[in-house]
């Protein structure tokens, strides 16, 4: 991708913004870099560094920014990345899923669970141990989400649709309870 550059920074070739433009007003943090506030401490801290996710690999420190994410912690206080598919079902890791910013030096960079090229509109997760490579691996490619990437022959050239939004339904407590409550009331009545 022919991305603009303005005296070593990378800017986004269609919004014209630099890909990592939030990293300037958050302390000078990574736009790679998974950010936490912790009460009665002032400012805020490093969760998960970008390198950690498999971001920053590329081009070096600040090349790439995440443009969503939805995360989960497993209730430990630490980024507990996750070693296999699925691990945080049963609270071994955090689950981590994000995708990263238009501009970003990763993009076209293989994914550690395929091999394929990443684009603007996957949803990632951390790298696996011992996979294809140490960039992110594709949990969902932006395909499967109606979204026209380069890998597909769709897009148009040089850019691919971004996605900058992820979003998560978790039931609220008691959903189950109040189903199955449902589900006998309405057995007991036959």
């Amino acid at each position: 991708m022919d991305d603009i550059c303005d005296g070593g920074r990378t800017f986004d070739p269609v919004e014209g913004m630099p890909n990592t433009s939030s990293a300037a007003v958050n302390g000078g943090f990574s736009g790679g870099d998974v950010l936490v506030t912790i009460t009665g401490v002032v400012g805020p801290a490093v969760y998960a560094p970008a390198p950690m996710l498999g971001l920053d690999l590329v081009a070096g420190h600040d090349t790439d920014d995440l443009d969503a994410l939805i995360l989960h912690e497993n209730g430990d206080g630490v980024f507990t990345p996750p070693q296999s598919m699925f691990d945080w079902v049963f609270g071994n890791s955090d689950m981590i899923f994000f995708s990263v910013r238009r501009g970003s030096a990763l993009i076209g960079a293989p994914d550690s669970i395929f091999g394929i090229p990443i684009e603007e509109g996957d949803i990632l997760m951390p790298p696996l141990p011992g996979g294809v490579s140490p960039f992110p691996g594709i949990f969902i490619a932006a395909e499967n989400l109606g979204l026209a990437t380069l890998r597909s022959g769709v897009a148009l050239q040089p850019w691919a649709d971004d996605l900058n939004a992820l979003d998560v339904v978790i039931p609220q407590p008691g959903t189950l309870a109040l189903l199955g409550l449902g589900g006998l009331l309405i057995r007991r009545r036959r």
